[in-house]
């Protein structure tokens, strides 16, 4: 059986961060960890956050990480 874990990595859900630095950092230590792969939000604005933070889009940042 293979797992996979949703990365909170533009800043939603109280993640500590945002950005591309960031999901690298969480996308590195879910691998380090043993999940088999990561997945990533795929709204372009979250309702809860505030309109001004910048949203990474995810098939660019999972190709980066992939």
């Amino acid at each position: 059986m293979k797992f996979g874990v949703r990365l909170a990595v533009q800043g939603e859900m109280g993640a500590q961060g945002q950005g591309w630095d960031y999901a690298r950092t969480m996308a590195l230590e879910a691998e380090a960890l043993g999940f088999d792969s990561v997945w990533l939000p795929d709204h372009v604005i979250n309702a809860h956050m505030e309109k001004k933070t910048p949203m990474l889009e995810n098939w660019t940042v999972l190709s980066a990480l992939g």
